[in-house]
């Protein structure tokens, strides 16, 4: 099996300096919608495999990956050049009824996406919102804004909590740190 480590962008990865232990991981690294590097280096790394987002985010960061998901909606033609996938409705709808959430983040599907291709699933940066740092590259100000605005209403996170913690009982998935 292949190893996979999923990078959220949580707060919580401010906590802990993985930079060095993400960057010696032995497998693959994804990372989701509007991450950064540049300056959290020591906190996230420098490696980046695969991008998971939608278009909503598309910019500078998704192209330095060598492979592109997106989900919800296809990419613009602009971008298929490259070679950005889409996630179809297979594995959004087996999110849905497995999690339980309309509306998957980004994460939960490719945890599901990696389940399917039976990797090695590690994850960090997962928090589904508990830190008051939605995000590790955005201040508190914007991060409450988000919350207050989006996050909050927008993915059901106690749902993708639940479901990502029994994949962890199951050892389906497991924490890096």
């Amino acid at each position: 099996m292949d190893n996979i480590l999923l990078i959220g962008n949580s707060g919580i990865l401010l906590d802990q300096a993985l930079g060095e232990k993400i960057d010696a991981f032995n497998g693959e690294i994804a990372r989701f919608n509007n991450f950064v590097i540049e300056g959290f280096e020591k906190y996230v790394g420098h490696r980046t495999d695969w991008w998971f987002g939608n278009s909503a985010f598309w910019g500078d960061s998704e192209l330095k990956a060598k492979r592109i998901y997106i989900a919800y909606t296809r990419p613009p033609e602009s971008h298929l050049k490259y070679d950005a996938k889409f996630i179809g409705g297979d594995i959004i709808q087996k999110t849905r009824d497995q999690v339980g959430t309309m509306t998957p983040a980004g994460g939960t599907l490719a945890i599901m996406y990696f389940l399917d291709k039976q990797y090695n699933i590690f994850i960090c940066g997962y928090d589904w919102y508990h830190d008051k740092r939605i995000h590790y590259f955005e201040n508190e100000i914007n991060n409450n804004i988000l919350f207050k605005n989006r996050y909050r209403h927008h993915h059901n996170r106690d749902a993708e909590e639940t479901w990502t913690k029994r994949l962890i009982g199951e050892s389906k998935v497991q924490w890096f740190n």
